[in-house]
């Protein structure tokens, strides 16, 4: 039997979810896991590693959130189903208001003198 219940995305799922909406947004199309790979390096909250991050793309093909393509060279891509455009947009949003927030939180802000008169 299979079991058909959705499932919610780990936490490694879920920023491969918004690594892909961000990147969809600006270029529809595939996406090389080693680039997934890179970018998530770049973001530094925590190691990723190439089997780890493969093998959490086969789960989110089998849940229905994303397709995997294999380019000419053997390269493995994935893209997002419409399942994981609607799975990701919220959390990209949510990912885009908290680091806003944090911007927010750090910006300073020299506001002028203004001699009491």
């Amino acid at each position: 039997m299979t079991d058909t219940k959705s499932r919610r995305p780990s936490p490694l799922q879920c920023r491969v979810l918004i690594v892909l909406a961000a990147l969809g947004a600006k270029r529809p199309g595939p996406v090389a896991t080693r680039d997934i790979e890179r970018v998530l390096e770049q973001g530094g909250d925590a190691p990723v590693y190439g089997p780890n991050l493969r093998s959490s793309c086969r789960r989110m093909q089998a849940a229905g959130w994303l397709r995997t393509l294999r380019a000419p060279n053997m390269q493995l891509a994935v893209e997002l189903t419409d399942a994981g455009r609607a799975l990701a947009a919220p959390l990209l949003a949510d990912e885009q208001a908290r680091v806003l927030a944090e911007q927010r939180a750090t910006a300073v802000l020299v506001l002028p003198l203004v001699p009491h008169s």
